[in-house]
Formats: structure tokens, C-alpha cells, sequence
């Protein structure tokens, strides 16, 4: 695993390079139905590694100020065991709080998938375009201090928007 740094208006570091990780994919398996036991396992296997905790604990020192920093996993498409990995809860190893990196407001995670070759989408046609368009407009609203939506209305936007014409 590396640990790369970027901090606005600074060139990037490299805190932590290519340290092996021993990820027990096996064992992760056995807890996936267990969120907080999954958690503490498998951040204990990304944290295990001196390296990395020492890395970690200079980036989040660095970034103390900073907020949201953002978290990502970069690995190559061809990775499938890592592709498996339940990241979005990964743990912060320094917290006292056990809250996943994900869901914490503090922390941006992704996915990033490394690749030369990206094929474009096919982009269909406006006149191939066809939606279910479903409008409620519940009776009694004006009790709840809210204006009555007119449905029609939302309904004629809505083929505008399909048919091209703005």
C-alpha cells in the first residue's frame, strides 16, 4: 500500500511507499454480516503495518486544519479481491469513536479505478429517450403551510425536457 499526500498549493508526498499489506480476505468473509466486527478487522489489517500507522498519524497531523480531506482507493480493475473489499468501513485507527472514515463529515472516500483505456458510453438519441414520470400532489397541504403543486404542469415539463425543446 502507498500513502500519498496532497494538500492545496503544495506539491504531493509520498508518506508511505509500497508496504505490503497481509489482508485476510477469508477471514473478512466470514464477518460480512457483521458491519462493526468487519470494521475493526479489517482496519487492523490496513493499520497493522508501523509504516502505515506512522504515515497516517503525519497525514491526519497535516491536515489537522483541513476539512472535508479526501480518502481514495486507487487499484487497478483487474484487482477483483480488492474490488470485494467493504472499504466504506474502514476506520479511523486513531479515533476513540469506532465510525466508519465514510461516514464520518470529516472524510471524502472513493473508489478510484487505475486504467490506460476507458470506452466512451454510447450516448442515445433524444427521440430514443422515455421516462415513467410519476407527480403526487397530496390534497390537504395548505394545513401544513405548503402551496398546492400543479401536476399538469410537472407533467408537461417533464415531455418539454424530453423532446428537446427548452
Amino acid at each position: 500500500m502507498t500513502l500519498h499526500l496532497w494538500q492545496p498549493g503544495r506539491p504531493a508526498q509520498t508518506l508511505v511507499r509500497e508496504v505490503p499489506l497481509a489482508l485476510d480476505l477469508d477471514g473478512l468473509r466470514t464477518l460480512l454480516l457483521d458491519n462493526d466486527d468487519y470494521a475493526r478487522a479489517l482496519t487492523s489489517m490496513i493499520f497493522a503495518p508501523p509504516a502505515l500507522m506512522h504515515g497516517w498519524r503525519k497525514a491526519l497531523d497535516e491536515l489537522q486544519h483541513i476539512s472535508p480531506i479526501r480518502l481514495r482507493f486507487a487499484y487497478s480493475p483487474e484487482s477483483d479481491d480488492l474490488h470485494a473489499i467493504r472499504w466504506e468501513l474502514l476506520q479511523n485507527p486513531l479515533s476513540r469513536l469506532p465510525e466508519p472514515l465514510a461516514l464520518s463529515g470529516r472524510f471524502l472516500c472513493s473508489r478510484y479505478l487505475e486504467g490506460s483505456r476507458y470506452d466512451p458510453l454510447p450516448q442515445n438519441p433524444l427521440h430514443e429517450l422515455s421516462a415513467l414520470v410519476i407527480v403526487a400532489s397530496p390534497r390537504g397541504l395548505e394545513h401544513y403551510g405548503l402551496a398546492p403543486l400543479d401536476s399538469q404542469r410537472e407533467v408537461d415539463l417533464v415531455r418539454q425536457a424530453l423532446s428537446g425543446r427548452h
